[in-house]
This record gives C-alpha cells, structure tokens and sequence, in this order.
C-alpha cells in the first residue's frame, strides 16, 4: 500500500516534492517525486542522497553479516546438534532481520523527535517495552539540553537544481548558538558517507539560500545505553566535491 506524504514547495513555489511511501515486506520503500516549473524530474536523472551514498564500500557490513550468520548457527553447534538446511537459511537471514528490526527502531526514534520538534510532543506511551527506541529517545534528550540545542526545522526537504538530487534533512539548529544542518543516526556507528550526505543536504539548502555559520553535526543516539555521542565536521566544501564525485559514479552506474 503506498502513502503519500505533503507536498513541500521549494524555489520560491517553482519545484515541488512529494515523498511517498510503500510497504514491501517488512521494509518501507521511499521515492521522491519532483516537479521543478511543472515538469517532471524524473529517473534516471533524479537520485536520492542515500542512493548516491550508496556506492561507497562498507566492508563493516560484510564482516557484521558474517558475525550474525556465526552467532546464530554458534548454539547450535556448542550444543552438539547436527546443523540443518533450516538452520542455514536462518543463518543466512540473521543480518537481514537484525538489520530491519534495528531500522524500525530507529524510524520510531526519528519519527518521536520530529513530533517533539514540530509540535512539542513528548509523549512515550508508545514506545512502552522497546528499550531500544526508549533509549534512543533518552539519548535524543540528552543532547538537545546539553548543548542548548534550538530547532529551526525538521525533516525538511531538499533538492538540487543543479545536481539533481534530492532528500530530506533530520534537522536544521542553532546549537550552541550556531545554524547547523543536524543529521540523526541511530546506527552503531559513524562513517565516512554520513559525512557526504550531510554535506549533500547543506549544498542543495545553500543553493535554495540557506546560510550557515556552524559545522554539519552528526548525532548518534545510542539504542542500547542512552547515550548519545555528537560530532561537528567543516571541511563542507571538499566534503560536497566528494559526494558530487560519488553522484557522477552513481549516475554512471545507473546509466550504463
């Protein structure tokens, strides 16, 4: 079933996008769609930043699905049962499950903070027996009054007229007294295409008129600890003249 979200306005009203939604198993696919002076941008000109991020190599991922097919199949050995063809298909399921349970997860922590940052909700009735989303929640908290943090948007939409690209920021803040573009991460870690994607998001707000005078912040909440752990990075220019290099990749790929 597909959801279609509002549509946001940019340009000064010459570019619309419509994010929408569909269910396909237990994952969420998401498309953008752009009109920019009433004509559709469409594929396969059109990418999204997570896309473009994409192509950068993760070996982490290899070796985390590598352990979760391991800690799955280790019981059973260190119990002396014989491995069988179920086992392995499980085995070779763990990482997809962990990894979608670990998404939903995070989108409930992301999808609490916008409502705590558009309408002041901060109900947690909810979240009621998932320890994970809770703590990401108390993390979440944590950091907007440690660093006297003043939302200024949330989920806002971004799109390059020049790059063709689109997406959408957690957040926009003055923390600290400075406007930052703010990206939640509810990951186990941080890495070096989060780096692309926020300056991604920085360069198309730029190009719509934004101004910034503080660094791209990359916040992770922690799911297990309630903690949380906040980094600022500058360097926006060769960090945007990275992710373009990424996106003509992408685009290579795409089209080839």
């Amino acid at each position: 079933m597909e959801n279609q979200k509002k549509i946001a306005e940019l340009y000064n009203g010459d570019v619309q996008i419509q994010l929408k939604e569909r269910n396909w198993g237990s994952r969420v696919i998401q498309s953008y769609e752009v009109v920019d002076n009433g004509e559709v941008v469409g594929k396969p000109d059109l990418l999204r930043v997570t896309d473009v991020t994409g192509v950068i190599n993760k070996p982490a991922l290899v070796n985390w699905a590598a352990k979760m097919a391991c800690n799955h199949l280790r019981p059973i050995v260190s119990e002396g049962r014989m491995i069988t063809m179920e086992d392995l298909d499980e085995a070779q399921a763990a990482h997809r499950n962990a990894a979608a349970k670990a998404a939903a997860n995070g989108t409930l922590v992301h999808e609490w903070a916008e409502n705590y940052i558009k309408y002041g909700k901060t109900d947690i009735d909810h979240l009621s027996g998932n320890e994970a989303a809770l703590n990401g929640v108390k993390a979440f908290l944590k950091w907007v009054n440690e660093h006297n943090v003043e939302f200024v948007s949330s989920e806002r939409r971004i799109y390059s007229r020049k790059e063709k690209f689109v997406g959408t920021m957690d957040a926009e803040a003055k923390v600290d007294g400075k406007l930052c573009v703010i990206d939640f991460k509810t990951s186990s870690g941080i890495y070096d295409e989060m780096l692309l994607q926020t300056a991604a998001y920085q360069g198309a707000a730029m190009e719509e008129g934004s101004k910034y005078d503080g660094d791209r912040i990359i916040v992770r909440f922690d799911k297990e600890t309630g903690a949380f752990e906040s980094h600022s990075y500058g360097n926006f220019r060769q960090d945007y003249a990275t992710f373009k290099a990424a996106l003509k990749l992408k685009r290579w790929l795409t089209k080839k």
